[in-house]
């Protein structure tokens, strides 16, 4: 379904493109597209447990990433601890 996936611009002023492949992403109004993102999220937070590095904290949680609907923030005290978390993307 999402393997060869094409897609068509409507642009306002140049009209329609001809298309081209997409190959990222999942279809808006696809009833597999939460799913698909949501299967995305949870393997992205597995990797992203492990690098909680210098998170800032909200009490005493550890507050190092932030989702909400399709939103993602990292959250760290400083550069290298927010560098360490985008390399274990």
């Amino acid at each position: 379904m999402y393997a060869k996936d094409t897609i068509r611009i409507n642009h306002p002023s140049e009209g329609v493109t001809s298309s081209f492949r997409c190959q990222q992403g999942v279809k808006q109004g696809c009833p597999l597209s939460p799913l698909l993102f949501g299967l995305y999220l949870d393997a992205l937070k597995g990797r992203l447990d492990d690098k909680k590095c210098d998170a800032p904290t909200l009490g005493d949680v550890h507050v190092w990433l932030l989702l909400f609907a399709d939103n993602l923030a990292l959250k760290s005290e400083s550069e290298v601890g927010l560098q360490q978390q985008l390399d274990a993307l």
